[in-house]
């Protein structure tokens, strides 16, 4: 049996050992709880400061970053400051050379003044000095020399046209026996200055309107004649005014071309030097019994047996017929209006005056179309300022046509002058005098071409003569 006081206090002390446990259990976990409140506040600590830290380190970074671009724009306002320096230097130095250059400058101008003192005042060139001379015009003076010049280039152009002839010249004083002089005579030269083309056109145009114009006016009546005695009418071509207005025209219009190639403007040298020369190598070329066409000579005089004569005269002849046929048609047409048959009936008086009407419409025509021949004729031998008419110059191409049938070889002759100028100078000088010069320089072409277009013999010629002093009067 155990002892009630020692069982009370074993439990007792069991209890308290559970409690006593259980207290240190507690304190055990206070301690804890402050330990982890207390690491807790640590931490904060630390986190705090950690940050303060971070900052601190930040505020310092941002310092030297400041510190380092102020430094840097310190070093560049200091190369700016130096190259500032640099120029003004360099300038203060280009500036002490400018003053020493004007110095120097100064200082020869100096003595240059100083030497120019000395000299005596130089005069005042306007009172001493001579007018530009102005070159006088020497028109006689020109003359003679172009004329001179073509004189000694005829002679050299008519020789060459010659030679290119042989063997159908007979060269004058030659020893060599040439050919018989008949043979001169199927040669002919035609001078190609348009003229002579010009001529032949006028002379078949207006042969032909001749022609025409005759037989248009015969058609016309021809057609009256048929009309009064009821016969067909004969078929013809275009109408009649309208043909004979066509060949006026043409016929005018060669006759204006004429007039256009014969009418001179202003004379310069050339135009001088080249009639001068034309006329000196057609006598070169006389000499050399060379025959030279000359249109300009042609028909002084019509010739009576001018064909174109003969087509004139016979239109006149058809245009006077014409004129009797339409006065006894004129008394016919009064006749059939005017004599009423006994008995007429009304359709027989209708048919009277109906044919009276028609023959007096073809009367008309008839009227109409000798007028116009009569302007055509008219038109042919009007005077032009010049004293030719249409139809001498026709005349002219078909004496050009008859002369130039007779030869065998016949050749366009061109002659030109491509230019003769003439260079006056003047001088004038204080001790010298007034003086003048004069030179000439000529230059001409010449061509041989076959009626077939072949160049038979071309060449050029130039002559010049040196500026020489022309004696004034007084001199």
């Amino acid at each position: 049996m155990t002892d009630p006081v020692v069982a009370q206090t074993q439990a007792d002390l069991e209890a308290a050992t559970l409690k006593a446990n259980i207290a240190e259990q507690l304190k055990k976990e206070a301690e804890a709880r402050k330990a982890a409140a207390v690491a807790d506040a640590d931490a904060k600590a630390a986190k705090a400061k950690s940050e303060i830290d971070a900052a601190k380190a930040k505020a310092d970074a941002d310092k030297a970053a400041a510190d380092a671009s102020k430094a840097a724009a310190d070093a560049d306002k200091a190369r700016a400051d130096a190259a500032a320096t640099a120029a003004k230097a360099a300038n203060d130095l280009a500036k002490g050379k400018a003053d020493t250059d004007k110095a120097q400058a100064d200082a020869e101008k100096a003595r240059f003044d100083a030497v120019k003192a000395g000299l005596p005042t130089p005069p005042d060139p306007t009172k001493y000095k001579i007018d530009k001379p102005a070159a006088p015009t020497l028109s006689a003076t020109v003359a003679k020399l172009t004329f001179n010049q073509a004189k000694s280039l005829s002679s050299t152009i008519a020789a060459s046209v010659a030679e290119t002839l042989a063997p159908f010249v007979v060269q004058p004083g030659s020893t060599v026996k040439g050919p018989d002089t008949t043979e001169l005579k199927k040669v002919a030269l035609l001078a190609d200055d348009g003229k002579g083309r010009t001529l032949l056109a006028l002379s078949t145009a207006t042969k032909e309107a001749l022609v025409g114009v005759d037989a248009r006016v015969k058609e016309t009546m021809l057609d009256l004649k048929a009309k009064k005695t009821n016969q067909p009418a004969p078929a013809f071509g275009p109408g009649a005014l309208l043909m004979i207005g066509s060949l006026l025209e043409n016929v005018v219009s060669y006759a204006t071309i004429l007039r256009t190639q014969y009418g001179f403007a202003t004379v310069s040298v050339t135009s001088n030097a080249e009639a001068a020369l034309q006329a000196l190598v057609q006598g070169d070329l006389a000499r050399w019994e060379v025959r030279v066409v000359d249109t300009d000579a042609l028909l002084p005089l019509p010739p009576n047996s001018s064909d174109l004569g003969a087509k004139l005269k016979a239109l006149r002849a058809t245009i006077s017929a014409a004129h009797v046929e339409a006065r006894d048609t004129a008394r016919l047409v009064k006749q059939t209006r005017e004599n009423v048959p006994a008995g007429e009936t009304e359709a027989a008086k209708k048919a009277r005056m109906a044919f009276a009407d028609e023959v007096e419409r073809k009367a008309t025509e008839l009227e109409q179309t000798v007028d116009e021949a009569e302007k055509f004729v008219a038109a042919l031998l009007v005077t032009d300022v010049q004293g030719n008419t249409p139809f001498d110059a026709a005349q002219r191409g078909e004496a050009l046509a008859d002369t130039l049938t007779k030869v065998q070889r016949k050749l366009t002759f061109t002659l030109k002058v491509i230019t003769s100028d003439a260079d006056t100078v003047a001088t004038d000088r204080l001790f010298a005098g007034f003086k003048v010069f004069a030179g000439n320089t000529t230059v001409a072409r010449w061509k041989l071409t076959n009626s077939d277009g072949v160049v038979a013999g071309a060449g050029a010629e130039m002559l010049s003569s040196a500026p020489a002093r022309i004696t004034l009067t007084g001199e």
